[in-house]
């Protein structure tokens, strides 16, 4: 899996976002982009980890 920078993950989450609802109509190229961000972590932390990002 190659690494992003936030930004450019943050540019691919905001293309699926509002990529979604013509996915939702059968839209093949918005599925394509929506598909591709869900390839990508998300950044997505535990409740537990919060201390430590914020400390």
């Amino acid at each position: 899996m190659t690494s992003l920078s936030a930004s450019s993950e943050s540019t691919c989450t905001a293309a699926a976002a509002a990529a979604l609802g013509a996915a939702d109509l059968g839209d093949d190229d918005a599925q394509f982009t929506v598909d591709g961000a869900e390839d990508h972590e998300l950044l997505w932390f535990g409740i537990q980890e919060i201390p430590n990002l914020i400390g």
